[in-house]
């Protein structure tokens, strides 16, 4: 998108029709990520034809996929968590697709193909939970 009002004339349709957007990732001004569910795929793809105004450039669909949500209040204020969730991904060879952080710094979600959310799980309660 190219500014944010492009993304409120997005989102405020979504939400009119009761569209639920578990995750959204902004990386930049003009690059915005979200989640919906397959089943509204459709119906979202028209609201963002019909509200982008011609300002947006392209549109990515990675099917498929699943969000993974590690929380824990120990994650706030403890540097390096981020990092080792992410080494334990990427040891599991999975790329990780899309990231969000919430500020109060007590989760980290991020998006991975759906057949890898199972490994992935087992790979960071593994790391965290039955190695502390």
């Amino acid at each position: 998108t190219e500014s944010p009002s492009i993304a409120s004339k997005i989102f405020a349709p979504l939400e009119r029709r009761n569209i639920s957007v578990p995750m959204i990732s902004g990386s930049t001004e003009s690059n915005l990520s979200f989640v919906v569910k397959d089943e509204h795929l459709n119906e979202v793809l028209e609201i963002i034809n019909e509200n982008g105004e011609g300002s947006i450039r392209d549109i990515d669909v990675v099917r498929d996929v699943c969000i993974i949500t590690v929380v824990g209040v120990g994650m706030q204020g403890t540097k390096g968590i981020a990092a080792k969730v992410f080494q334990t991904v990427a040891e599991e060879d999975v790329n990780i697709i899309m990231i969000a952080q919430g500020s109060s710094e007590v989760n980290i979600s991020f998006i991975v193909k759906e057949e890898d959310g199972e490994k992935v799980v087992k790979a960071i309660h593994k790391r965290f939970i039955e190695s502390s």
